[in-house]
């Protein structure tokens, strides 16, 4: 899904929003938008999914399922590992991992930030932080900073891989805040060992 592309759910007057699934058994890319809001007199967003079982590529994404009326929808991502990079993928960006061994997908600071949807990461095996992050309307230094009233969830599920850290190595390492504002709540889960 090409930057420019809209994929578009949404409800029109009153209802759910729908549900977008841009899917790979391989490498998939959506770097376009996505919209799976609820309907302006009534109804909930719906569901945007962007998966790719041997990575994915969401640079430049915005994905919104927000419901006037009702509660905001989600956007899944859910690779094998993912790594949160700091900041944004400034132009030019570096080209995509090719097809071969399962790379680890790396989402930028700056999309996640942008989105108007709860977020849920589900990996595998790890999700891991690198980087500097920015400070753009964050609570405090080292921050993936949400918009208002959105939720974040972190979820690995795979028993032998390395869990959820967020530190970013290196000679001195530094730990990664995740702050919502609003209701916004943040869930981690693992099945990992840490």
């Amino acid at each position: 899904v090409a930057s420019g592309a809209l994929l578009d759910a949404s409800a029109t007057e009153r209802g759910h929003g729908g549900t977008v699934v841009a899917w790979a058994d391989g490498h998939a890319a959506f770097q376009g938008r996505a919209l799976a809001r609820g309907g302006a007199a009534g109804g909930d967003g719906g569901q945007v999914e962007t998966s790719g079982k041997q990575g994915l590529d969401a640079r430049g994404a915005r994905v919104d399922t927000r419901a006037p009326q009702g509660q905001t929808g989600q956007w899944l991502l859910d690779p094998t590992d993912i790594v949160i990079q700091g900041g944004s993928c400034a132009a030019p960006c570096p080209p995509a991992p090719a097809p071969g061994p399962v790379p680890a997908t790396t989402l930028y600071e700056a999309d996640l930030e942008a989105a108007t949807s709860n977020i849920h990461l589900l990996a595998d095996e790890s999700i891991t932080v690198a980087g500097t992050f920015d400070n753009n309307n964050a609570l405090s230094t080292n921050a993936i900073s949400l918009p208002g009233n959105i939720n974040i969830k972190l979820e690995t599920t795979g028993s032998t891989g390395a869990g959820i850290n967020l530190v970013v190595p290196g000679p001195s390492p530094q730990s990664i805040a995740i702050e919502t504002n609003g209701t916004g709540t943040i869930e981690l889960l693992t099945a990992g060992a840490t």
